[in-house]
């Protein structure tokens, strides 16, 4: 998937200069000369943005602020001020570097890719702790649930007990197993709650997604993960 780069300066020879040079690296590009026009091109598609500092109609830490309402790419300061106390201030708005002008390519390309990179290693990481089936995905990591890009709200012990069946899909599971995973051998509750607790995890995943069908009976024995269409 190509990077898209979104690059904001009011200088139109900067602008072409680096859109000439991250064209040649391979990135997609897109160009703003003000504020306002960077902030009505933001789209989840940006992956990264060039931001100069001095800009006609608002200065870049603004445009900065209106950015991380809508997303959390990577933001690359440009800026012929070198003091500290500028660059400690586009870091605490949200920026993630800053770079002062005049600026090496070299450094620039460096930089870019560094950012890139770091956002990709936080995304593989995270994925790793992601289980998709069909519209459901479950982040065994932050213990959140999305169907069809919609998050439900599961209790604790209703969590772990979609856990347990989605990490044994296809599996039958007895009530006996799901109890002593969830509950544990030692606890006061019966077998009972377990029944009661899958209805309560069938019923917020149908209010969304009435289509599937994602925890089955096997009869006399227990349940299954098994995904099957209403």
């Amino acid at each position: 998937m190509t990077n898209t780069i979104l690059v904001v300066d009011d200088e139109q020879e900067i602008v072409n200069f680096l859109k000439e040079i991250l064209l040649l690296e391979g990135y997609s590009v897109v160009t703003a000369l003000n504020g306002t026009s960077a902030i009505e091109m933001l789209t989840d598609e940006i992956s990264l943005v060039i931001l100069d500092v001095m800009l006609p109609d608002m200065d870049g830490f603004h445009v900065c602020k209106e950015i991380r309402k809508s997303l959390s790419c990577p933001i690359l300061f440009l800026s012929a001020d070198a003091t500290e106390k500028s660059k400690i201030e586009g870091l605490m708005i949200g920026g993630d570097d800053y770079i002062h002008k005049p600026f090496s390519i070299s450094e620039l390309k460096a930089r870019i890719i560094a950012n890139l990179r770091r956002v990709k290693n936080v995304e593989d990481e995270e994925q790793k702790h992601v289980l998709s089936f069909e519209n459901i995905k479950i982040n065994l990591k932050s213990h959140e649930v999305f169907v069809k890009d919609q998050p439900i709200r599961f209790t604790k012990t209703e969590f772990d007990l979609l856990k347990t069946f989605a990490l044994h899909p296809q599996q039958v599971l007895t009530k006996e197993q799901l109890f002593n995973q969830v509950w544990g051998y030692n606890s006061e509750s019966d077998l009972l709650t377990v029944v009661e607790h899958i209805k309560k995890i069938r019923t917020k995943l149908s209010f969304l997604d009435p289509d599937y069908k994602y925890i089955e009976t096997s009869w006399g024995i227990g349940y299954k993960w098994s995904i099957t269409k209403c």
